[in-house]
């Protein structure tokens, strides 16, 4: 029996049946990350886990563990209604009403060689969709969010590096620079 992992209710039934739905998630995860590929992704309809439980299972358990190396994450909560229909109708699930901050959620993550998205639509209380797959097979919108994630962060990482170096150029030559 695989390490119980995630444990918060009083009925034992129900924390078996929330570990069973996330094992999906882990293993796909993990055949993205080792192979590059998930096999035939399509979309799983969860009735027992919130979006908030998906994204503590994938940062609190799966990347902080160890479980799946991961050098780069980010979760996007994704308000735009277009992007929201849009993501509907690549998972084949509708909301019921416009959804809340937080219930429909993009998590990206990246290894050296492989990157993979998560995509969790809260369509209920406690259900969602889920799928999880490639970034390649991913929606173009998907793709290009990324790719605005990752020159963000290049853009810190060019500034902050220029503040090194000015900072080791300061030690070196003292205040007259």
């Amino acid at each position: 029996m695989p390490e119980r992992y995630y444990s918060e209710s009083p009925d034992s039934f129900e924390d078996e049946r929330q570990e069973s739905d996330l094992e999906f998630i882990r293993k796909d995860l993990e055949d993205i990350f080792s192979h590059g590929f998930s096999g035939d992704s399509q979309t799983e309809d969860l009735e027992n886990l919130s979006s908030l439980d998906i994204k503590e299972f994938i940062y609190q358990h799966l990347i902080e563990s160890g479980i799946i190396d991961v050098q780069f994450s980010n979760t996007v909560d994704i308000e735009n209604f277009d992007e929201i229909a849009q993501l509907c109708d690549f998972l084949s699930t509708t909301l019921t009403k416009y959804p809340q901050k937080g219930e429909v959620q993009v998590h990206f993550l990246e290894s050296g060689d492989f990157a993979a998205t998560v995509s969790v639509i809260q369509t209920s209380l406690k259900g969602v969709s889920v799928k999880v797959e490639s970034l390649e097979e991913s929606p173009k919108f998907l793709v290009n969010k990324w790719k605005e994630i990752v020159d963000k962060n290049s853009s810190k990482d060019r500034k902050k590096n220029k503040t090194k170096k000015f900072g080791e150029l300061k030690k070196k030559f003292g205040k007259n620079i």
